[in-house]
């Protein structure tokens, strides 16, 4: 039973990380449903590392050539290469949420997982879906990226740290603020959070693997490798939808489920 509901946490990890529901709430809502224990923040950093995978196998040629690119551009001192640029973007929107998590760790790990913080979070955040869906013109396209728009997606990717806000939700809701297209959004939402994932990943290997917190090495990997997968399927299936869909439905689920898990659980 701790396999498959490891298996389980898996794949909604994967299916939520990148669709805008948040993964987080979920996995914090799954254990409560089926009368099992929050397995805590650490547990859930660890097994993004499979969906920091989905990531790289999905865009292995877009990281691959950000890359060389990235290097080639320091060694040659060539500063205006599209690719060294939109790779200082990915990290200089990376250092927020580093920042952040560093902060108020004791917070995201404790407090911020609340049933009440998750449900609120769920409603409000999906009410600037909303609103962002409504009034963002939708027009930029990746090359448009500039240092200003980066700080900002970065600066809102930082509020993913609190369960419901949804890491792919908040990114792409303010990118669609400053009017990019839908899927572009969602593109840049995703190589932004391949840093962010690793670092989490990175400052939360040491916990899980020294503390008794209760699950074994083995669910661990299981969670991981079903996260891989079902991560890969969620990207492919979000960058199809948005290029001819509104966001809204995500929105609409997201004030449902807060609705609910306020009334009955909180």
């Amino acid at each position: 039973m701790e396999y498959l509901f490891a298996a389980l946490m898996g794949i909604i990890q994967g299916l939520t990380e990148f669709i805008p529901v948040s993964s987080t709430a979920h996995l914090r809502i799954l254990p409560e449903l089926l009368g099992q224990k929050d397995l805590g923040a650490a547990f859930t950093a660890i097994i993004q590392i499979g969906t920091l995978f989905s990531l790289i196998i999905y865009f292995w040629k877009d990281v691959y050539k950000l890359l060389v690119d990235f290097s080639s551009s320091l060694i040659k001192k060539n500063f205006k290469n599209p690719n060294f640029l939109l790779s200082l973007y990915i990290i200089v929107g990376t250092i927020p949420i580093i920042i952040f998590g560093i902060l108020f760790k004791r917070l995201i790990e404790n407090e911020f997982r609340s049933l009440l913080v998750v449900s609120l979070s769920l409603i409000i955040f999906a009410a600037l879906l909303l609103i962002s869906e409504w009034i963002g013109k939708k027009e930029k396209g990746i090359e448009n990226m500039n240092l200003k728009d980066a700080i900002l997606i970065g600066l809102a990717q930082a509020f993913a740290l609190i369960p419901g806000a949804s890491r792919s939700g908040v990114t792409i809701c303010m990118a669609l603020f400053l009017g990019y297209k839908r899927e572009i959004s969602a593109r840049f939402s995703f190589l932004m959070s391949i840093p962010s994932v690793l670092a989490a990943a990175i400052f939360e290997a040491n916990e899980i693997f020294n503390s008794d917190l209760g699950y074994s090495i083995a669910s661990v990997i299981i969670a991981t490798l079903f996260s891989l997968v079902s991560g890969i399927i969620a990207i492919e299936f979000l960058l199809r939808f948005l290029v001819s869909h509104k966001i809204n439905i995500f929105a609409y689920y997201r004030i449902l489920l807060g609705t609910i898990i306020l009334i009955f659980f909180v």
